[in-house]
């Protein structure tokens, strides 16, 4: 771990298999999270790639790499194609993540795994993943989706807040 890793600094990091297409739910939770203040770091096609390949362990070893080099703390994961495939690539990515002690309760940085995904496979993760994995169907408000991302309510703009309540009353 960089010398330099402030887990004091709540930074994003949101990364998806590069065959899957689908990036809208991470381009819109980084835009929030931008509103909001915080750094957010999208991964790139190699790191997308080797997310793909996570069966290898060169590969989850590549992400885990892009973890610390990017200094994340609150890890997004997004994929809506084969639900099984999914729930093995969470598996295998906390697996390793638990391996070289990342996660916050082994006293490492991240703090929050985060997982956007179909809802059969949401389900499925939070049913495998108890509590380790907080999910996203598509369809939350934006006050859900950013209080799911444990942003503070006094961190949300007034605004996003104001038109986030006419959607939750609608």
């Amino acid at each position: 771990m960089p010398d330099n890793f402030d887990i004091t600094a709540v930074r994003y990091g949101f990364i998806k298999p590069s065959l899957d297409a689908h990036t809208l739910g991470i381009t819109s939770a980084a835009e929030l999270l931008k509103e909001c203040g915080y750094e957010v770091i999208i991964a790139d096609d190699k790191t997308g790639r080797a997310l793909e390949e996570y069966r290898h362990e060169a590969k989850r070893k590549e992400v885990i790499d892009w973890i610390r080099q990017n200094r994340i703390n609150r890890l997004g994961l997004s994929y809506r194609l084969d639900q099984e495939d999914a729930v093995n690539m969470v598996g295998f990515l906390l697996e390793e993540m638990k391996q070289q002690h990342l996660l916050a309760h082994q006293g490492g940085p991240v703090a929050t795994v985060f997982f956007g995904g179909l809802p059969g496979t949401c389900e499925k993760i939070q049913s495998i993943f108890r509590g380790l994995v907080k999910t996203f169907i598509g369809g939350e408000t934006v006050r859900e989706t950013l209080m799911l991302l444990d942003v503070p309510e006094d961190k949300m703009p007034q605004d996003i807040l104001q038109g986030s309540r006419y959607d939750d009353e609608r």
